[in-house]
């Protein structure tokens, strides 16, 4: 995920745990950040991936198979 879509290694820690159906209070809690943090990397994310919704970031994901 993070090279076929430049992402750091934070956004796509966090976009790989969104497609495994994790809420961002679970991934906060998993990775001991907070709940802020995790938006912040999603909102990155979505640009960067041209999606507006956890649902299309798990999605294209899940396309690349790298859950």
């Amino acid at each position: 995920v993070a090279r076929a879509f430049g992402l750091s290694r934070a956004e796509a820690r966090t976009a790989n745990a969104i497609a495994l159906g994790l809420t961002p209070r679970q991934i906060a809690a998993l990775q001991g950040i907070s709940v802020e943090t995790v938006r912040s990397h999603l909102k990155s994310a979505f640009a960067k991936l041209d999606v507006s919704s956890q649902q299309e970031l798990a999605c294209r994901v899940r396309a690349l198979g790298s859950t």
